[in-house]
């Protein structure tokens, strides 16, 4: 009962650190890329666990994400930079984490299809 919750986990931490990495790669493609990555995953922890799974796969992935954008390297050097680009990942990955909470539950199957009474 832990473990997909525990991979839910997992797959957070690696879309934060992964996206993080890769938004400045070639912009604008570089963050609209981690923009699907983030909207991609949190459909699937939504669709694999509901509301709990997109619960947990967003929190660990906002504090990875606010713990690279806060926390300050030897030197003052920052992994998330504090312009435009940084700020648009950290605000539009929020955006892109929160779109699959709008897809409608028979989109990814969360309740049974009575088919005796789609005849009528």
């Amino acid at each position: 009962m832990v473990i997909p919750y525990a991979v839910l986990s997992l797959l957070g931490m690696a879309v934060g650190v992964f996206g993080t990495g890769g938004h400045r790669f070639k912009p604008p493609w570089g963050l609209v890329c981690v923009f699907v990555l983030v909207v991609s995953a949190a459909t699937l922890a939504r669709a694999w666990k509901s509301w709990m799974g997109l619960s947990v796969f967003f929190g660990v992935w906002l504090t990875i994400v606010l713990l690279l954008y806060f926390t300050k390297g030897p030197g003052n050097s920052v992994v998330i930079a504090g312009d435009g680009l940084g700020m648009a990942w950290v605000l539009g990955g929020v955006v892109a984490a929160a779109i699959p909470a709008a897809i409608p539950r028979r989109f990814l199957g969360e309740e049974e299809h009575d088919w005796r009474h789609a005849r009528e």
